[in-house]
């Protein structure tokens, strides 16, 4: 018996597409006093268990982005 297969096929293409980008320049830095509930909101973002300097020590740490041949927590050689 042969069936019969509703294959998708992805026609979606953003060849020749480009983002579009403005060499325009930040609008200056304007803070009028310390604000610590914005502080409290960054905090997480930079000392949190899930936060993104975590990710990023646990990659250098893990091998990935260390020396070529350093030891992962699995027991592997990182590197590459």
């Amino acid at each position: 018996m042969e069936e019969k297969r509703n294959v998708l096929v992805n026609d979606c293409s953003f060849a020749g597409i480009r983002p579009i980008m403005m060499d325009l320049p930040y609008p200056p830095i304007q803070v009028q006093e310390k604000n610590p509930a914005y502080a409290n909101l960054l905090s997480v973002d930079y000392c949190g268990s899930v936060s993104e300097m975590s990710a990023i020590t646990q990659y250098i740490n893990n091998g990935r982005g260390g020396r070529e041949g350093s030891k992962t927590a699995a027991g592997g050689t990182g590197g590459g």
